[in-house]
């Protein structure tokens, strides 16, 4: 049977939702990565002849760091998530250390929301049996909160693309917005064009047609030329759709903890995700379906 080797470090953009069920489920499974720890610590300190020793153990820590650069520490994440002091917590970076790294079996999870929102862990041990153990239940964990394509996008590109996106469509949007004189004499005439062609053309209406037509080759009109731009209706429709969108889109999601302050950012984070997964598409294509119900009831 092959064995499958799963790499000892992660590193995940955000941007992470982590809520406090969360945090606690994590928070067990640090406690079964420590229990895994300290008996290969153990294991390769007997290995070495050391039977007379104490039973080893691996120290473990949990580091919350605010914004404003207070921080709250305990040997357990349970322990950050009861203490009083996390409620009134803006949380910034979460940090979880078991052992230590390059000096024996060791575990490390970073969270932070600053810059892309990455989640980082590593595995440190010798005995792979354990380490792919440890891999696959925190691969699990994340994969329960990985941000999908379309969220790492929105959150870490959209943003920079905003402008050049605005400035784009407003300046197309500018070129259709208005049906100039010329496109509407052209259209009149078009118009007169069609009601000789239904009526027919004969030696009476012989002069107006060849005049028609030639205004339509020409580009030429007396008529209308006082005729003022008219707003084109739809392309005005469009262009709401667009900036709503875009007004939207520019509230983007970033990773946060659900830790105290967290917990509320996290909520809303989840909530408006889901609001503009249905809102935008609903924006896109409402307008079309009451088109065409209009069309089918009115003809």
């Amino acid at each position: 049977m092959g064995h499958l080797f799963l790499p000892s470090q992660q590193r995940i953009k955000g941007p992470w939702l982590i809520d406090q069920k969360a945090l606690e489920k994590l928070d067990c499974l640090l406690e079964s990565i420590h229990q895994k720890l300290v008996q290969v610590a153990n294991t390769d300190n007997a290995k070495e002849g050391n039977t007379n020793q104490k039973k080893l153990d691996v120290p473990k820590n949990a580091m919350l760091i605010a914004k404003n650069k207070s921080r709250i520490e305990d040997s357990t994440l349970l322990g950050i998530l009861r203490d009083p002091k996390a409620k009134d917590f803006d949380p910034l970076e979460l940090n979880i250390k078991i052992g230590y790294r390059y000096l024996g079996p060791s575990f490390l999870l970073s969270v932070d929301s600053k810059y892309d929102g990455e989640l980082e862990y590593s595995v440190e041990c010798k005995n792979d049996q354990i380490r792919d153990e440890i891999n696959y239940n925190i691969d699990a964990w994340v994969e329960e909160l990985k941000p999908n394509k379309f969220l790492q996008f929105w959150s870490n590109w959209l943003p920079y693309l905003l402008c050049p996106i605005i400035l784009t469509g407003i300046t197309i949007m500018s070129l259709v917005l208005f049906k100039m004189p010329k496109d509407i004499n052209k259209e009149s005439l078009k118009s007169q064009a069609y009601k000789l062609l239904q009526a027919g053309i004969n030696e009476q209406n012989h002069n107006e047609a060849i005049e028609i037509l030639l205004k339509l080759q020409t580009n030429i009109s007396t008529d209308n030329k006082s005729a003022k731009p008219i707003l084109r209706i739809n392309a005005l429709k469009v262009l709401i759709i667009f900036l709503a969108c875009i007004i939207m889109l520019s509230i983007v999601p970033k990773t946060s903890l659900g830790i105290g302050k967290g917990k509320r950012i996290v909520a809303f984070y989840k909530f408006w995700i889901k609001f503009i997964v249905i809102t935008i598409p609903s924006l896109i294509i409402l307008p079309k379906l009451i088109d065409i119900v209009n069309r089918f009831i009115y003809g």
